[in-house]
């Protein structure tokens, strides 16, 4: 399990059986913008283990005001409660709609400055949490543009007893599955040693998670399916994370009436939920020869740092 994710205790909690050079290149290849940008990335905001998050319309999870006010579009960032729930901060940013445009789009200080075209008749929304900003902001664009004037001030969003709507999206790209692959690929060596890992069954995934190639489609998909017996798609008996492998065994094509049980090969599929919200299916291999197990699974608390095998068959709570 990645550090980002938890540090874990117990007998075999750590995996030794790694490549450091190739550790290293893909913790900065995927995992640090994984730990960064990502939806689980928000949700250890939500659970206090991260400060903020967000604030970049050029990140995968990407939180804004939705449509319906003057604000619409703004770029917000996530911030931990002290003492309370997360909350929503609006960061200084500029809007820019060229004509013709129906949508503003919403650029960090940073960003604006790097425009290389402002149409003329280009429409501005200066946002910002407090008057220097807001007059930093303000002759930024006079610098761009010859002749700004204001002409109102912005309303803000309407709020329900103090709170306001807002908008998550996040894309989950092939960085995004290759984070998971190797979670799930990691627990299977884990699990059943680098001799296993290593062999030419896995050659694909292997190569997946290290260099990208190959189709996501062909190695993983993720849903809201809960691994735990009695989790619904909306309530979670836990928020660890959990980690687990299915084996389907796969009869051979044979003309023969009997079949030696060598000859069978297993599909082997690791199921990865990272603080119980969505699970991944990570399909490690279709033509394993070994011998594993129906199914195990383990549960990974990040509160108390134990590791915690769950009970087979149902994996429905840590078995003791």
């Amino acid at each position: 399990m990645p550090q980002f994710l938890g540090t874990f205790s117990g007998r075999g909690a750590v995996l030794r059986c790694v490549c450091i050079e190739c550790n290293n290149t893909l913790g900065r290849e995927v995992e640090d913008a994984f730990a960064r940008d990502s939806f689980e990335a928000y949700e250890q905001v939500r659970i206090g283990q991260r400060t903020r998050v967000g604030g970049s319309g050029d990140l995968r999870a990407v939180i804004r005001v939705p449509e319906g006010n003057d604000m619409s579009g703004a770029l917000l960032t996530l911030i931990a409660g002290k003492a309370s729930e997360p909350y929503t901060s609006l960061i200084p940013q500029i809007g820019v709609c060229p004509p013709g445009c129906s949508k503003f789009e919403f650029h960090l200080p940073t960003e604006f400055s790097k425009l290389t075209k402002i149409p003329r008749g280009t429409s501005f929304k200066i946002l910002a949490s407090n008057a220097d900003d807001y007059q930093s902001l303000a002759t930024l664009v006079r610098q761009r543009v010859s002749g700004f004037k204001i002409e109102r001030e912005l309303e803000a969003p309407q709020d329900h007893d103090g709170q306001v709507d807002v908008e998550l999206t996040f894309t989950m790209d092939k960085a995004v599955f290759r984070v998971v692959a190797k979670i799930a690929f990691g627990y299977f060596a884990w699990r059943f040693g680098a001799d296993a890992a290593l062999g030419a069954s896995f050659d694909k995934i292997r190569r997946f998670i290290r260099y990208g190639e190959g189709e996501r489609s062909q190695f993983a998909i993720v849903d809201q399916r809960p691994m735990l017996l009695g989790d619904e798609v909306t309530r979670r008996q836990s928020d660890s994370h959990l980690v687990g492998l299915s084996s389907v065994p796969r009869q051979p094509e044979s003309t023969r009436l009997f079949v030696s049980p060598a000859g069978w090969k297993v599909e082997l599929v690791a199921l990865v939920s990272l603080y119980n919200v969505f699970t991944y299916r990570v399909r490690l291999t279709d033509d394993y020869a070994g011998i594993v197990p129906l199914r195990v699974g383990h549960q990974f608390n990040w509160r108390d740092r134990s590791v915690s095998e769950l009970i087979v068959g149902s994996l429905v709570t840590p078995a003791r």
